[in-house]
């Protein structure tokens, strides 16, 4: 990976894909700002405390219609909460979920059965966020795209005395009634800023020409900041009435403590995601503008700590998704000390292999390192998997396995 990727957050994200979070930690933080960076808390620390996550996220999604919730793309801990929520998303009136990774399909198509969600994108290529995709489907929620899609398909109209935004590419596509705010934004010279815009009208038409009342929305970064430099900002802007984000990149472990917050290292000996709230159980969500750099209360609306990583045989206890996914021993299915040097093992379920070799996804993928120890493998149950074992781009082993055994 590092003959072809960048230093920084590049290689990070291909360290995630292969199943490599620690180094994927310490390549994020080759550029990361230092110490406390993100969520402030005006109270002193110790007066502050921390409750359960999942409460108050159900809480925010049955009070509001529209909820996004972020991630970092090279931290697949974090797909692990929106697999963990994705059971009690219908019961609180939301049946459409949006994610950003995939590509633009006007049609709307990829909630159909027969379609691959994960083939649309990059990180849902990635094993967690592939048990995402699985999930979405064995639920029959409806998945939207939003990304961006070809250029220059989105131009202007007037319509009587209005100005609206058309896409004759497109032909579900409702005008949309714009304004200066809109237009200034999405036909930005700045790249950043006009796919925020790009963005935010995407979500806004699926939203208005599929009658959806309520939707979730997953997506990274700085994405869900509700100012008008930013998608969801400009989302709530077009629908005229508040979104309600949730983040959770910024209480997190890293590499090392001093890239950590302040607030994160009080509280992260938790096992499960955790919200901070002053003394009055107000949760503290007041941020520093990435861009202005002031602190403000009005960019998220709550801020979610992940744990620290629990490793067992050198694979994160995360990666069992509650229970979902069970682990087995890589030195039951082939002898671990016939390699005196590193590979790489892939595991593909046997029947997705068989149908579609090229673009089949790994249910599980890591590296192995020499003298690192035992190595768990991370599957279903009671399912036959496709193991192999690779080094240099050459197949060593290629054999079928049951996690089972």
């Amino acid at each position: 990976k590092r003959q072809y990727y960048p230093e920084g957050q590049d290689l990070s994200l291909q360290y995630s894909l292969i199943g490599l979070p620690v180094k994927a930690l310490i390549e994020e933080d080759r550029y990361s700002e230092s110490n406390g960076s993100g969520v402030f808390a005006s109270q002193n620390i110790s007066n502050l405390r921390i409750q359960p996550a999942l409460g108050p996220i159900y809480e925010a999604i049955r009070e509001n219609d529209i909820i996004l919730l972020n991630e970092r793309h090279n931290r697949p801990q974090h797909r692990a909460l929106l697999y963990s929520i994705l059971d009690s998303l219908k019961a609180l009136g939301i049946n459409s979920v949006f994610l950003e990774t995939l590509a633009y399909v006007n049609d709307d198509s990829l909630h159909h059965k027969e379609n691959s969600i994960q083939s649309s994108g990059l990180y849902t290529r990635e094993s967690v966020y592939n048990q995402v995709c699985h999930k979405l489907k064995r639920l029959n929620y409806n998945v939207y795209s939003y990304e961006i899609g070809p250029l220059n398909q989105i131009d202007t109209q007037r319509i009587g005395k209005k100005l609206y935004l058309v896409n004759k590419a497109d032909d579900k596509w409702q005008p949309i009634e714009t304004d200066s705010l809109i237009l200034n934004k999405y036909f930005s010279k700045d790249d950043f800023i006009q796919r925020e815009a790009e963005q935010a009208i995407h979500i806004y038409q699926k939203i208005i020409r599929n009658h959806i009342g309520k939707a979730f929305i997953y997506c990274g970064y700085s994405h869900l900041f509700k100012s008008n430099d930013f998608m969801a900002g400009l989302l709530q802007h077009l629908l005229r009435k508040p979104v309600f984000s949730i983040d959770q990149m910024y209480l997190n472990e890293h590499s090392d403590k001093k890239y950590e917050n302040p607030l994160y290292i009080k509280f992260a000996s938790t096992h499960s995601p955790f919200i901070i709230t002053d003394s009055n159980n107000n949760i503290i969500h007041s941020m520093r503008h990435p861009i202005y750099k002031y602190v403000t209360d009005s960019l998220i609306d709550m801020a979610i700590g992940t744990p620290r990583t629990i490793y067992i045989h050198n694979r994160p206890t995360w990666l069992e998704l509650g229970g979902d996914r069970i682990r087995c021993s890589l030195s039951k299915f082939i002898d671990v000390n016939k390699y005196q040097t590193d590979f790489l093992v892939t595991i593909y379920e046997s029947e997705e292999y068989e149908k579609d070799k090229i673009n089949a996804i790994p249910e599980d993928v890591f590296q192995v390192e020499l003298h690192s120890k035992d190595y768990d493998v991370i599957l279903t149950p009671n399912k036959k998997y496709r193991l192999f074992i690779i080094k240099d781009s050459q197949i060593l082993i290629d054999k079928i396995i049951s996690s089972n055994e």
